[in-house]
């Protein structure tokens, strides 16, 4: 028997129910016919792969130069991007194939700017590791070779020719790349996992070695290091004012915190000079600044957010810290006689921002209001896609254009849809006392709903009676979720909430209309059903393996991702007919698998949220994974587009659009939304 009680809330009418299991679950797991040991055929590519498009923001900026156009470009190791910031604060972001974890950048003899890719390590090797060029209108250029591993700085030399390190390998080596795209690399004894390097006022380039060294090398590849018993973990070095070589010294690790930091100096004779004070502490940057002074990075590692240190070239020591300082790491002389620095993981989010500091000692940071923290992504009552995103909420084009609505107070949101009353309607996890859920219109304005039951409200769908409905995760005790529960807020604002125990600490996130006009929902080990007068049951067993997204399938059935499980414990694809019947979709392509849409020629599409990628799966099992050439990070929500597209997020910053999708029937397809 189910039992309701009434209770009046500022956002309307606020109706709470408590229901039980109106049925028993009843389960079984069923392996497709056609399957071979490990689960599903995987089909050959279809016709040819989807062509991709990535739209980025700032995500953990690492290296800053200033650029030959006059701007600061920096590069984003998160969304694995190219930014820049022009003299009156204005970002922009630029993405290619193939830039991967990008390090180190300088202003070329060209007119470019050139920047290194570390890559990615697969656990056995660097792949992806490469030198790339992009000009100022963003224009980029890849150069490969297989001696290229893992760079990280990079310089121009005396002979016009890019020079770099390369950290990875037996030992390491030292890279040069003429403007052409020539590359040599020179090993030596000398040459020890090489980390910063910097032309020197010699002619000659200096870098840092993993091994406590100092080394030198000229432009005809001959090699020398110099060594001394106070230095301990060289990072970033630069070209001093006084004719001298300067680096950060981050210390020796103890496996706690950094020892003995330090800033070091080395004359071109090679005479090594080490500056302490207790307000250095693992400083990784340097640079010399406008004043006649070295300015560099400390990370604070592992007591605070970092801070920023100035080194006069007699040693004297100065400290300044902000609250806009959070995790320091690149470097360089700025604007209107500033210096200009990335902080790795400042803001609300985390994200990274862009650091200025006068000499002075005052700092102020470059406002990051473009994609940041991107999470849901549905398709807009105007043709355009609406992405969560951080504070705020983003409208997208296919062509990368972006407004973002700003609005005052705490905006947090989460999950995102297109309501029946044509406005955008999200979840809103952060928003005290438990969360709330967000309406706003195409125009930007904003209504937020509040009540009683309302906590950490998850994902959020229309419902087949015309009410919006979302799951509650719950409230956070000691690290786990109590009392979750499902909800729904009816477009004048009235508010209901439904509980079960099956339910209660299980977590329910995602939630969609199934093909039988319930709601069906996922919890942290079930699938869930909850008729729209609020009777819930739970199915969980064998082929259910903590479940994220689930969809209605164009074959009458629900179609979910299962995070982990499988033959490999990697994840798989499971469908649940309303009658409870699971069956489960093994493939060695699916791994991780987080979202879940219904897409073009009644295919199922996913994100494969550890590998990268995008996969798509048959109403029969058949499996197409394809392979993200942008290196977007923890792609995760995914949605359908106009003209036949996928669209979807990454964690990292990024929203990215599959279009061009061969061997679909887009006259068997609508967009739902």
């Amino acid at each position: 028997m189910q039992r309701a009680f009434m209770i009046m809330a500022a956002a309307g009418a606020l109706v709470v129910c408590v229901a039980q299991a109106a049925c028993a679950s009843s389960i079984a797991t069923v392996r497709p016919a056609s399957a071979h040991a490990g689960g599903v055929t995987v089909a050959a590519a279809r016709a040819a792969s989807p062509s991709y498009s990535v739209f980025a923001g700032m995500d953990l900026p690492n290296q800053v130069t200033r650029g030959p156009d006059g701007a600061y470009w920096f590069t984003n190791v998160g969304s694995n991007s190219i930014g820049r910031v022009n003299a009156s604060g204005t970002l922009s972001d630029f993405t290619a194939p193939g830039i991967n974890s990008p390090g180190g950048i300088t202003a070329g003899p060209d007119g470019a700017l050139w920047f290194t890719n570390e890559g990615t390590f697969n656990g056995n090797a660097w792949v992806g590791s490469s030198i790339g060029r992009i000009t100022a209108n963003g224009s980029v250029r890849m150069f490969r070779a297989p001696s290229i591993v893992d760079p990280s700085s990079i310089t121009v030399g005396s002979d016009g020719a890019l020079w770099f390190t390369n950290a990875a390998g037996r030992a390491g080596s030292i890279g040069r790349i003429s403007l052409s795209g020539s590359i040599t690399t020179f090993t030596a004894a000398a040459i020890h996992h090489p980390v910063g390097i910097t032309a020197g006022p010699d002619a000659a380039l200096w870098f840092t070695n993993s091994n406590n060294t100092i080394g030198r090398i000229t432009t005809t590849g001959m090699a020398s290091s110099f060594a001394s018993p106070a230095v301990k973990g060289p990072d970033g070095i630069t070209a001093g004012p006084d004719g001298a070589l300067w680096f950060a010294d981050e210390g020796a690790y103890n496996g706690d915190y950094y020892v003995h930091p330090s800033i070091g100096r080395i004359t071109p004779g090679g005479q090594i000079k080490i500056f302490t004070n207790a307000g250095i502490v693992a400083p990784t940057g340097i640079a010399a600044g406008p004043d006649g002074a070295l300015w560099f990075t400390n990370s604070d590692f592992p007591n605070g957010p970092g801070s920023i240190g100035r080194i006069t070239t007699t040693g004297n020591v100065s400290i300044f810290r902000s609250h806009t300082i959070r995790g320091p790491l690149g470097i360089s002389d700025g604007p209107a006689g500033k210096l200009i620095f990335t902080n790795y993981t400042g803001g609300v989010w985390l994200a990274g921002t862009i650091g200025l500091i006068s000499t002075a000692g005052r700092v102020s940071a470059i406002a990051n209001d473009g994609i940041s923290a991107t999470g849901a992504i549905t398709g807009g009552p105007d043709g355009a896609e609406w992405f969560t995103n951080g504070h705020s909420i983003g409208q997208i084009d296919s062509a990368g254009h972006t407004t973002f609505f700003h609005v005052a107070g705490d905006l947090d949101p989460d999950s995102i849809v297109t309501g029946p009353d044509g406005a955008l309607w999200f979840t809103e996890r952060g928003t005290a006392p438990g969360g709330a859920i967000g309406r706003m219109t195409v125009k930007g304005q904003l209504t937020t709903y509040k009540a009683r039951g309302i906590d950490a409200p998850s994902s959020i769908t229309v419902g087949p009676d015309g009410a919006l409905w979302f799951t509650n995760s719950g409230i956070n005790v000691g690290g786990g979720y109590n009392d979750g529960s499902i909800g729904r807020v009816t477009t004048a604002g009235v508010v209901s909430i439904y509980r079960a125990k099956s339910i209660s600490t299980g977590m329910p996130t995602s939630i969609t209309v199934g093909p039988d006009r319930s709601l069906w929902f996922v919890t942290n080990d079930s699938i869930g059903r909850i008729t729209t007068a609020g009777a819930i049951s739970t199915f969980s067993g064998n082929g259910i393996f903590a479940p994220l997204g689930i969809v209605a399938g164009p074959d009458g059935t629900l179609w979910f991702t299962n995070y982990r499980g499988g033959t490999t414990g990697r994840g798989s694809i499971g469908r649940i007919t309303t009658a409870g019947k699971v069956t489960d979709f093994d493939s060695p392509q699916i791994y991780g698998p987080d979202a879940i849409v219904s897409g073009p020629d009644n295919d199922l599409w996913f994100t494969n949220y550890v590998t990268g990628s995008i996969g798509r799966i048959s109403v029969t099992g058949t499996v197409t994974v394809y392979r993200d050439p942008y290196n977007v990070y923890g792609p995760n929500a995914i949605a359908p587009g106009a003209a036949n597209s996928i669209w979807f997020t990454g964690e990292a910053s990024t929203v990215g659009m599959l279009s061009n999708l061969q061997g679909t029937n887009p006259a068997s397809w609508k967009n739902p939304n």
